[in-house]
């Protein structure tokens, strides 16, 4: 046993573990000083300020002065018990959630170790107490702490930040504030698969995330400005950027379907674009914050609905099949695609094309031109010659260059396929 001489104070060993600048506090409570100084010389290694108490009522002192990380409390003692100290520790609210490990080298029977329970012990150890185990324990209950008032600490900076009265003080507060915020934003506009942008408050784009530049193939410095007009459809410019320049003029929420071409193939997809102001305290607009969704799919799906539905109208308005079909390439373009092409074989075994229509007016000339200077080759291995030999149908889901040559029966011939600008067929 380690002698001690007694003390009727509470004392104090300063240690190197902080917090907030002050040494983590553990309070030892036992009427034998020699099991303190024991407790000393196991916990030493630590570093961490150790406060002694040797009565239950010096031990209800200490807590009234600091806070500690854990209570090392003696079931026996003289005047307050251990149980009967953790019972008036536990009714004080600022005291009630400090850890309390028992220590006791008098009973090892159940109903006394589940009464310490009871009273709000965490742990219960038995004398004599091997010091690396009460290191063990007593280190995972301070980092506990550290962790704890690590999080208050924050939390506390946070609400002083957020009251403080004085202007200059506050003004910094919300511009590192804003800063995070910033930040935080463009962390999750890199994550989402949205494209995500900002603009001035003229409406000038100053910032797009990588889906923007991967989708539309241009760099952000592209972008900026008025840069990601090259990125809509030509058909869809005109009133996407009345819409815009609107709601940068009356302050509004903005909202569009646009389609925006692919960088990668040259394809255009449907987008929903939104974009709301951020305002300041005067309401004032400092920014706007903008994404750009695909919605490709649903639309043309709705398209499609819609071109069903226009079709069976237009199927049952006449019997004339010939009118009928180029009534429903009519209504296919631009519904479902870009151009539509209704050819028939005749009885004779030759192909004859009863309907063409093409998003393009001058392309869709250009296309009854061509199918006179070039008809359709029967034996072709491709397109509705191939389909109507066969019965069979055929996705081409991208035209390159070679099949626009296989295709072709001469460099005019060529050169016109090239600026039908034929991307995909089926």
């Amino acid at each position: 046993m380690i002698h001690a001489h007694p003390s009727a104070t509470v004392q104090h060993v300063n240690g190197s573990q902080q917090v907030n600048g002050s040494p983590v506090s553990v309070l030892m409570v036992d009427d034998d000083p020699r099991n303190l100084l024991a407790f000393e010389a196991m916990l030493g290694e630590l570093g961490l300020n150790l406060v002694r108490a040797s009565s239950g009522m010096e031990a209800l002192k200490a807590l009234l002065i600091r806070d500690f990380a854990l209570i090392l409390l003696d079931v026996q003692m003289a005047g307050l018990d251990g149980f009967e100290t953790a019972t008036l520790i536990r009714e004080r609210e600022r005291s009630r959630h400090i850890p309390i490990i028992f220590v006791t080298a008098i009973s090892r029977e159940d109903v006394q170790v589940f009464r310490g329970y009871s009273v709000g012990a965490v742990d219960y150890l038995f004398k004599p107490v091997m010091p690396e185990v009460l290191r063990a324990k007593v280190a995972v209950f301070v980092d506990l702490y550290r962790k704890t008032q690590e999080i208050r600490r924050q939390g506390e900076l946070l609400r002083d930040a957020e009251t403080r009265e004085h202007e200059r003080q506050l003004a910094e507060a919300r511009r590192q504030a804003n800063e995070l915020s910033e930040q935080r934003y463009r962390t999750l506009a890199e994550a989402i698969p949205q494209m995500v942008w900002s603009a001035r408050p003229d409406g000038d784009l100053d910032w797009t995330n990588r889906r923007w530049s991967d989708y539309t193939g241009l760099t952000p410095e592209q972008m900026r400005g008025v840069g990601w007009h090259a990125a809509v459809h030509p058909e869809d410019l005109q009133a996407t950027v009345e819409d815009w320049q609107r709601a940068i003029r009356t302050g509004d929420a903005y909202e569009s379907e646009i389609r925006l071409r692919s960088g990668a193939d040259g394809a255009f997809r449907w987008h929903l674009a939104r974009a709301v102001p951020v305002r300041d305290a005067e309401e004032r607009i400092l920014c706007w914050f903008g994404t750009c969704t695909d919605v490709d799919f649903e639309k043309r799906a709705s398209g499609a609905v819609r071109f069903l539905a226009e079709a069976s109208a237009a199927l049952a308005s006449s019997l004339d099949y010939q009118t009928t079909l180029a009534s429903v390439a009519r209504l296919a373009v631009p519904h479902v695609a870009d151009w539509c092409l209704v050819d028939m074989i005749e009885a004779d075994g030759s192909y004859r094309r009863l309907a063409l229509a093409h998003a393009d007016p001058a392309c869709e000339e250009l296309a009854w031109n061509m199918e006179r200077i070039h008809p359709m080759d029967p034996c072709t291995v491709h397109g509705a010659p191939h389909v109507l030999r066969t019965g069979r149908s055929e996705l081409v889901e991208r035209v390159d260059e070679a099949l626009r040559a296989a295709k072709a029966s001469d460099a005019v011939h060529l050169a016109a396929l090239r600026e039908l600008g034929m991307q995909s067929y089926m």
